[in-house]
């Protein structure tokens, strides 16, 4: 899940190139009022903003007279919208209906054009997301690049939780999950995709991204997310002092901001937070190296299974409890090169980590986490009955086994390592 406290928000980026504007999808009624185009700029930069606030995260925290969502979109206020960058955030609160604004420089601009101005949307439907991005690129037509940033619970399964979909009384909550994003991204090329949230930050979510989508870099957390997550003042100053700062260079400096911020007292249990970026043209080659080392260990897994074991218990994720079913790929490759002693694995591991170098381009970590979190997650449950952390964050290993990683021969390594501990007993959903 995620939280947030002083400042910082979500954010997403894309290539636009005006040749391909005309082969995306536009929905139907998002033409603009005029006060949406008046003064219209011509950034090299589309900030976007997928404020999903209507759950518990619509909250006042503590002494802080300001409510979260709130308080996000006054740091997003306090660059706004500049020749450099153009900013937009579609923010759905707990109890009021959703709007979408263009940031300015100390204010906000309702954009009445959009077709679901002031109703109650549901922020788990990926028509909505669609909607949004459509219309701020119909808004911002001329930028390179685009960042988009989602704002609300995260887990392996979905990016945004919405609590009152409709008006209808007893409507039930919906998700918006990876794969609605893909589908809904689809014909708008997204330079940064953000996750200002829990647990998002993980090995199957971004091969998925890789293989599916037309996404440049993902920054994401591997665990928790505190009130403080994504530095928006900072990286709206970045865009502003440097036109020609690059995707890489800007989710690099998305995770500095992020160490420099954790230096601040934290608030409750932030400080077990932690940000990658993760470059995703590298993930086949990541993918492709885990695969690899794990057909070796799969011939004879009971050579291996102690080995593993060892690895798995020294490289859980930190997100309070052992619970969640996940390691940090980095500790575990490491861990499985000390503990084996067949050197064709040795060498497959060291292949692994060479690629997985590679793929990660910045790591922001907390004074707690620095060390223990190296860039990406990883689904291993030691057995059957361990596997519930699916169930618990909405999907299930039903679902977890068509997502493309799994496909690929992860979950072909799973069932040989829970065979080696006994068998597939029960615990499956």
């Amino acid at each position: 899940m995620k939280g947030k406290y002083k400042q910082h928000l979500l954010m997403f980026c894309s290539i636009a190139a005006v040749a391909a504007l005309a082969t995306q999808p536009v929905i139907a009624g998002s033409e603009m009022d005029s006060e949406d185009i008046d003064d219209q700029l011509t950034p090299n930069w589309r900030v976007l903003v997928y404020l999903d606030g209507d759950n518990n995260l619509d909250t006042v925290l503590g002494g802080n007279e300001v409510g979260v969502v709130e308080t996000d979109l006054l740091e997003l206020e306090a660059v706004g919208s500049t020749e450099n960058v153009d900013v937009f955030a579609l923010v759905d609160w707990f109890e009021d209906p959703a709007v979408l604004y263009r940031i300015l420089p100390g204010d906000r601009q309702a954009m009445t054009g959009y077709p679901f101005h002031d109703e109650e949307v549901n922020m788990g439907d990926p028509l909505i997301l669609t909607s949004f991005v459509s219309h701020a690129f119909e808004a911002s037509p001329t930028a390179q690049y685009t960042i988009i940033v989602f704002w609300d619970h995260g887990t392996p399964y979905y990016i945004a939780w919405d609590d009152h979909p409709t008006d209808e009384e007893g409507a039930e909550p919906d998700v918006l999950t990876h794969k609605e994003v893909i589908e809904a991204l689809d014909g708008y090329p997204i330079d940064i995709l953000g996750a200002d949230e829990c647990l998002v930050g993980q090995t199957e979510v971004a091969y998925q991204y890789s293989a599916l989508a037309d996404i440049g870099y993902l920054v994401a957390s591997e665990c928790y997310t505190g009130w403080r997550g994504i530095a928006y003042d900072r990286i709206l100053e970045e865009i502003e002092l440097d036109r020609d700062i690059t995707p890489e260079e800007l989710s690099i400096a998305m995770t500095e901001h992020f160490t420099e911020m954790m230096l601040d007292t934290p608030y409750k249990a932030e400080m077990v937070n932690s940000k990658a970026a993760v470059d995703l043209e590298e993930m086949d080659a990541l993918a492709g190296s885990i695969i690899n080392m794990t057909n070796l260990m799969n011939k004879d897994m009971e050579s291996y299974r102690t080995a593993i074991k060892s690895a798995q218990a020294s490289a859980q994720i930190l997100y309070g409890t052992n619970a969640v079913s996940r390691v940090d790929l980095g500790m575990f490759i490491e861990a499985i090169a000390q503990n084996v002693g067949d050197g064709a694995v040795k060498v497959a591991c060291e292949a692994v980590l060479d690629a997985y170098s590679t793929a990660i381009i910045g790591l922001g970590t907390s004074k707690i986490t620095e060390g223990l979190h190296t860039g990406l997650g990883i689904y291993l449950p030691l057995t059957p009955s361990h596997s519930l952390e699916e169930l618990m964050l909405n999907g299930s290993e039903a679902e977890y086994r068509t997502y493309a990683f799994a496909e690929l021969g992860w979950m072909d390594f799973i069932e040989a390592y829970w065979a080696a501990n006994g068998g597939l007993e029960t615990g499956h959903s």
